[in-house]
């Protein structure tokens, strides 16, 4: 996955852009942030509808509205400071940089059982590594793309996140945009081309 993402980056410094790893600050404690106040906000906005409909509701989705519910004032005031700790070193970040780029999400798609279908599955390990990419534009609010670069060994796709600083969507777009056209992707297996109507 790491690999099938680095290999996109020569394409970018091949059109000329200046490439250099750099730290995030907090990243941890922004991903853990994030999953506070969304857990909180989740079991807020639908708290009617899970005392109401609870057997409607998913037993994956009953698990993170329980554990929402769990989430005490403290640590939902204590995970906004830190939201405005991450859109402060944001807002540096993209002093020094154009633009951040990471995988999409930290794995692939996982192999869903049949024996899920019917209930579903909680997996909250596997929710944070998808998650630890995504978090930093949810949580602070910044424009981010991703792009398909290619395949992982079960023929599963790859995604490319390009996140840049607030009204720079542009920026975002343009990287997107350019590995769309650099890099040949298979169609998938079921296909609708909604632009050929």
């Amino acid at each position: 996955m790491f690999k099938i993402c680095s290999d996109a980056l020569p394409l970018l410094e091949s059109s000329g852009a200046t490439l250099e790893t750099a730290e995030f600050a907090e990243i941890t404690d922004i991903c853990i942030a994030h999953r506070i106040t969304i857990l909180s906000e989740m079991s807020t906005n639908i708290s009617s509808d899970f005392d109401n409909e609870f057997n409607a509701i998913s037993v994956p989705s009953r698990t993170l509205f329980a554990l929402g519910r769990s989430i005490t004032a403290q640590d939902f005031i204590q995970a906004n400071k830190q939201r405005t700790r991450a859109i402060e070193i944001t807002e540096e970040f993209f002093k020094k940089y154009d633009a951040l780029v990471t995988p999409t999400t930290g794995q692939t798609a996982p192999l869903i059982h049949s024996d899920e279908l019917a209930v579903g599955a909680t997996n909250p390990s596997q929710d944070g590594v998808n998650m630890r990419f995504v978090a930093l534009g949810n949580f602070t609010g910044i424009p981010a793309i991703t792009v398909p670069v290619g395949y992982n060994d079960k023929g599963l796709p790859v995604g490319f996140q390009i996140m840049c600083a607030w009204w720079r969507e542009d920026i975002a777009l343009q990287i997107a945009e350019y590995l769309e056209r650099k890099i040949a992707l298979q169609k998938p297996r079921i296909y609708n081309d909604i632009l050929a109507a």
